[in-house]
């Protein structure tokens, strides 16, 4: 059996052991390690060795907080400070960040979609700092919109502008309900989140957060060489 685990907090909605089973099928034990406080986790060796452990996932709000238990080797991902993968190597605890993997080649497509467009992001978290990356990567301009900068964001306007590829960084929560051109492409970073879905596939192009999860399992199970 392969063993492997998600660290968050309020993860039951997670599709992840449904993401890594179509990849590994019966061979997968898949646990989801749900943690209401920093507080409340265990060190990487005890999860590791109390779940058997042959790769771990890590998702919101946890994606820095072992860092100073894991060494990262790909200096980008060293930079960023956020990881969302971790596996055990040679007697060390090794990481690394899909989320930047999978996310740079679903914004090559995107552009290969909307060569022209501008590109507008909702939110100033982690995946923020990582769209910026990849979209600086392309030599992209975009500009960011977050709460503390612009206020309240669910109502905002941008239905000028044609040419534009909008991603939602926000968290699950989060309700946009502003106006949007027609044309517009609606990245939502969330999976099967209903409240954006049914509103707005029916108005633009929306792309939900299902390809960004399979993607980041394929280069997860690439890291901890189960592929």
């Amino acid at each position: 059996m392969i063993h492997l685990a998600l660290v968050g907090r309020d993860i039951s909605h997670s599709k992840s052991p449904d993401i890594y089973r179509s990849f590994l099928g019966d061979k997968l034990k898949y646990k989801l390690l749900d943690y209401k406080e920093p507080s409340d986790i265990p060190s990487l060796e005890k999860i590791f060795k109390n779940n058997s452990l042959n790769g771990l996932s890590i998702t919101s709000p946890y994606k820095t907080h072992f860092l100073k238990e894991v060494i990262v080797e790909n200096s980008l991902v060293k930079s960023l400070g956020v990881i969302n993968c971790i596996g055990y190597k040679e007697n060390t605890f090794v990481a690394t960040n899909t989320d930047l993997l999978a996310c740079h080649k679903i914004v090559e497509r995107l552009f290969l979609q909307k060569p022209k467009s501008e590109v507008i992001i909702l939110g100033d978290g982690s995946m923020t700092k990582i769209l910026s990356y990849c979209l600086e990567a392309l030599g992209r301009s975009y500009k960011i919109y977050s709460r503390k900068s612009n206020g309240a964001l669910e109502k905002l306007s941008f239905n000028q502008n044609s040419q534009l590829i909008f991603i939602n960084a926000c968290s699950r929560s989060f309700c946009f309900r502003g106006s949007l051109h027609e044309n517009t492409l609606f990245w939502d970073l969330n999976y099967n989140l209903d409240h954006h879905s049914k509103y707005w596939s029916e108005k633009v192009e929306y792309v939900d957060g299902m390809e960004l999860l399979e993607k980041q399992a394929q280069f997860a199970l690439e890291f901890w060489e189960l592929s």
